[in-house]
């Protein structure tokens, strides 16, 4: 196909989520022109989280739900991964997450927000969703992905983080 790559993409959440569904850009979706007349003509490319792409609205909403599984597999790893690199579990406050909730037997939403405390006695994360609701979770018992990464363990142990280097300094006065 010529242009399959895709042309421009798509920044705007609430545009993906107008070409697809309400939440896809939460749930990593991105929508590419697919060639240079794409968005003249409404050809589009749309990326699954796990870098599949689907050449119809029809095909990524079919597999949205594998998707969303492949995705939070994916993610789990890259978490124990940073939760062994960041220490105890109080170094993820502040992560920003995103929690699997599912019906039974139904496709599933993704809800992110902010890990906003831990209790060391009951090891459960208070977390602080998008929608302004909260909850306390052990996020070893559901499906979650990880939104953004945290600075790296060495910058979290120090409370003064490198400064950046100056090459030219202009004084104002």
């Amino acid at each position: 196909d010529e242009g399959d790559e895709g042309g421009e993409e798509i920044q705007a959440t609430d545009e993906i989520d107008g070409r697809l569904w309400t939440g896809a850009a939460a749930e990593g979706w991105v929508v590419r022109a697919k060639g240079k007349t794409g968005q003249k003509w409404g050809n589009w490319i749309y990326v699954g989280p796990s870098g599949t792409k689907y050449h119809s609205k029809v095909a990524a909403f079919e597999a949205r739900d594998a998707e969303a599984h492949r995705a939070a597999d994916t993610d789990s790893v890259a978490l124990s991964r940073l939760k062994s690199e960041a220490g105890p579990p109080e170094a993820l406050v502040g992560a920003r997450v995103s929690v699997l909730w599912s019906e039974e037997g139904g496709a599933g939403a993704w809800y992110p927000g902010q890990l906003w405390a831990f209790d060391a006695a009951t090891r459960e994360y208070h977390i602080l969703y998008d929608d302004n609701s909260e909850e306390r979770l052990d996020l070893t018992k559901v499906k979650h992905r990880l939104v953004y990464q945290l600075q790296p363990p060495h910058l979290l142990r120090s409370r003064n983080p490198p400064a950046p280097e100056v090459s030219d300094v202009t004084a104002y006065s």
